[in-house]
This record gives C-alpha cells, sequence and structure tokens, in this order.
C-alpha cells in the first residue's frame, strides 16, 4: 500500500480494526499449532487469516474508490488487482476453513500454498501504478 498518498479519519479507524486482529495472529497460531488436529483451531486460525485480508482489502477499496487516498494516476488496473490479491487470501482461507472438516485438519493449512500459485496469475499492482 505504497499507493497512499494521504489517510483520513474513516482509513485510520478501518486500520486499527485490521491492527486488532493482527495481535490475534500469535493466539491463532499457538492454537492452531497445538491443537491442529481439531478442525475448529484449523478454522479458528483460518477465520482470523480472512478477516485480516477482508480488513485490508476494504480499506483499500475505500483508499481508492474515486482516488480518495491515493494519487490520482494510478492506474485502475493497480486498484483492480489491489482488490483481487486481497480477495483471493480470503477465499483461500474459506477453501482452508472448509478443508478442516472435510480432510485430516493438519494438512488443512497447507492449502495456503494455494496464494502463491493463483498470486502469481495476477499481475503485480507496483508493476503497472502509472500506466494506463
Amino acid at each position: 500500500m505504497n499507493s497512499i498518498s494521504h489517510v483520513d479519519g474513516v482509513y485510520i479507524w478501518l486500520n486499527m480494526v485490521s491492527l486488532f486482529f493482527i495481535t490475534l495472529v500469535p493466539f491463532t497460531t499457538n492454537l492452531n499449532s497445538d491443537f491442529s488436529e481439531y478442525p475448529l483451531a484449523v478454522a479458528v486460525y483460518a477465520a482470523n487469516i480472512m478477516v485480516i485480508s477482508l480488513s485490508y482489502t476494504i480499506s483499500w477499496t475505500y483508499a481508492t474508490r474515486g482516488h480518495r487516498l491515493v494519487a490520482a494516476d494510478i492506474s485502475d488496473v493497480a486498484i483492480r488487482n489491489g482488490i483481487r490479491r486481497g480477495l483471493l487470501v480470503s477465499v483461500v482461507s474459506l477453501v482452508v476453513i472448509g478443508a478442516a472438516f472435510i480432510m485430516a485438519s493438519e494438512w488443512a493449512t497447507s492449502l495456503y500454498i494455494l496464494i502463491f500459485v493463483i498470486g502469481f496469475f495476477i499481475k503485480n499492482p507496483e508493476m503497472d501504478n502509472y500506466s494506463e
């Protein structure tokens, strides 16, 4: 999010929400580590990752809507790709939650590798920030 040129009160509060869920990462990671054989523990971890991703996606959407908090010359492609990348993590987290209850929950978190595999096909928004 190097493209943010300034902030306002709403954006700060959206980031505060994100930071709250980030503070839960050590707890949910430890829970997942200690009780990975239980699908609920994996689901709590994945849900936390999903909420962090969604909150950042909402922040990015808020900041880029009508170029509210970003430079006017940032491309629409860069904006869309930023949203796609944020939603990708959320969708993969949902897959992990479902997989935790269907397959061996210890292996469900390995599906996070899909972020890198699928993300490879989403163009990097930093590369075309100021094109178009």
